[in-house]
């Protein structure tokens, strides 16, 4: 599978045919039926394993200097990959073998705090890397062993109420931007619509 092959290696190994691929992947992904074709255990393990060591190099890139935006990119994409394949599967969801699944949520569990903490840009593009990985666990905690794993690190409930506001936040958050969208729209119609008196 092409997937498989293009993130054996990532994010040590980055270029131009691991980001195609990425792409490819994204818009292969977001139906039922392009989704199901990745609906395969040891492909889901291996982009878990790689969103675990892409976030890693990320932070670590952050603390020794500027981050590359291509790696923040790449990492994102592969999320988005994964968010669409365990959205529009079912099988899919299911069939995250549970040691990926407990490092994703070890993953999350150990860097939510950072969102708070964000002073800086490559520090915010972390926190949005970390609200994408809540959206994934949360459809992944559509699954029966999904839930058991985040109960299981947190215990008594705390694991999904704490997902739930994570993944609320998530949404503050585009919700915001969205509007600031509509705003810097409106703004470019008004002056258009100025410019247009002015001749």
């Amino acid at each position: 599978m092409f997937l498989r092959n293009a993130m054996q290696r990532w994010p040590c190994d980055r270029g131009e045919l691991e980001a195609a691929t990425l792409k490819l992947a994204i818009n292969t992904t977001n139906t039922e039926r392009g989704a199901a074709a990745f609906a395969d255990a040891d492909l889901l393990s291996l982009l878990a394993d790689r969103i675990g060591r892409g976030y890693g190099m990320v932070q670590s890139a952050i603390g020794s200097g500027p981050l590359e935006g291509d790696l923040y990119d790449e990492l994102v994409l592969l999320l988005g990959v994964m968010i669409n394949i365990v959205e529009h599967s079912q099988p899919a969801r299911m069939s995250v073998r549970g040691k990926a699944l407990d490092e994703l949520v070890t993953l999350w569990r150990g860097n939510r705090q950072t969102v708070s903490e964000a002073d800086s840009v490559d520090k915010s593009k972390v926190s949005v890397a970390l609200g994408y990985l809540a959206v994934l666990l949360g459809y992944l905690c559509l699954t029966t062993r999904g839930r058991e794993r985040i109960k299981a690190q947190f215990g008594n409930g705390e694991g999904i109420r704490t997902l739930v506001g994570s993944i609320q936040d998530f949404v503050a958050m585009y919700k915001t931007v969205d509007s600031k969208v509509h705003a810097l729209e409106a703004l470019i119609t008004e002056l258009c619509r100025h410019d247009t008196r002015v001749r």
